[in-house]
């Protein structure tokens, strides 16, 4: 594998839990932890412990909260991962300790399945080839880009999570 996604629809029981750790553990290619993967590291601190700079965490703000009580950017620090705090204004806080604070997106993307595009965004960057610093920045705009386009093609309410996804393609290729 050239990246991993660990996380979405993971669920929180003790197979979850060892699986994490076993990832964590033993992968050596960059891997984004977004939903379960964040809450199992919130409740089992020792997962922690794993957390090395082919990391980047996506977290919204509640499993933030879960995982630690720092700034965004001391804790990316402290761990050395990429943090990408997902909120109305996105920040990515860069394991080479720069910080990113994305404008582009859209009310429409506040609907569960939202974060997972995102992940799946950065992972398709990683597996591409690009620096998981960057990605992770890139995948935040062009993930923002597409909530806007979606928006304007289906309404605020009506956005889901496989609408954003499918104006991923359209952002890219400058169809919007």
């Amino acid at each position: 594998a050239d990246a991993i996604v660990l996380g979405p629809g993971l669920g929180q029981e003790e197979y979850a839990r060892t699986l994490v750790e076993a990832v964590l553990s033993d992968a050596y290619v960059p891997i984004v932890m977004d939903a379960d993967a964040v809450n199992l590291a919130a409740r089992y601190p020792y997962l922690k412990g794993y957390f090395t700079e082919n990391i980047i965490l996506t977290p919204h703000v509640l499993e933030f909260s879960r995982l630690t009580e720092k700034p965004v950017g001391e804790f990316s620090d402290q761990y050395g991962v990429t943090c990408v705090l997902k909120d109305a204004a996105t920040v990515t806080a860069r394991k080479d300790g720069k910080l990113f604070i994305n404008l582009s997106g859209s009310p429409a993307m506040a609907k569960g399945g939202s974060g997972d595009v995102l992940t799946g965004v950065i992972a398709g960057l990683l597996a591409m080839g690009m620096d998981d610093c960057e990605a992770a920045s890139l995948g935040v705009y062009v993930h923002g880009l597409a909530g806007e386009a979606a928006e304007k093609k289906y309404g605020v309410h009506s956005v889901l999570a496989g609408e954003l996804a499918g104006c991923i393609g359209e952002v890219v290729n400058g169809n919007v």
